[in-house]
């Protein structure tokens, strides 16, 4: 296998005898990427895909994502289908007024339900990770570098921003990832880094593993 860039996407590419293609595209605004896979029989489209996700499931940072964001996405997918309902005509076309619009989000947004979760999820930043290890505590911590240039990867400084404990984090069955929160002030786009560290003796923590993504304001996407 070999990084091929397709003018659809950056991905995965092999062509040969057998023929065998694998994409993967990202999707979602948790930095989650979806994997597809093309064989010329069933059989050796499940071998690549066990030895793909075999590589995939390691310990260590597998999306950021803030929780504000993740609730106004969920807020416009419920105007989107109100207003779809509203704006249909016997031509089967749909037509919505922005005040329409705002009115059914305003609607959303005013229920008691509704606004009890914003409170909850207004400052918080949440990170999936997987563990291999039955640590006594695992840390996240996130660090803005300040002034970052994407083309260059230099920065002026950094800036701890919180960070969060969790003691004994449970061994999901089938590597699946854990998730944990953090409440930061409100981030502006930029670069930053996660770290994720774990103890097995207290006092010595040790790395996990550490990543950048810029955040353009809704999604995080590493660097």
């Amino acid at each position: 296998m070999k990084a091929l860039a397709t003018w659809q996407h950056q991905g995965l590419v092999v062509a040969a005898s057998p023929l065998v293609s694998v994409v993967l595209a990202p999707g979602g605004l948790q930095g989650i990427h979806h994997l597809a896979v093309s064989a010329e029989n069933a059989a050796l489209a499940r071998q690549i895909v066990a030895k793909i996700t075999q590589g995939i499931v390691k310990p260590g940072l597998c999306a950021a994502y803030s929780e504000m964001v993740e609730f106004d996405s969920e807020i416009a997918k419920a105007v989107d289908s109100k207003t779809s309902v509203l704006g249909a005509d016997t031509a089967g076309a749909i037509y919505v007024p922005e005040a329409t619009r705002r009115h059914q989000e305003d609607l959303i947004r005013g229920a008691p339900e509704m606004q009890k979760r914003a409170a909850q999820a207004t400052g918080y930043y949440d990170v999936k990770y997987r563990i291999d290890k039955p640590y006594r505590q695992v840390t996240v911590s996130w660090i803005e570098l300040q002034q970052y240039a994407r083309d260059t990867g230099k920065f002026t400084g950094e800036r701890a921003l919180g960070s969060t404990q969790i003691a004994a984090p449970r061994m999901p069955q089938g590597g699946a990832p854990l998730t944990t929160r953090t409440k930061l002030e409100a981030l502006k786009a930029g670069a930053y880094r996660i770290r994720l560290e774990g103890e097995l003796t207290a006092g010595q923590p040790v790395p996990i593993d550490e990543r950048i993504y810029w955040f353009d304001g809704k999604k995080f996407e590493e660097l």
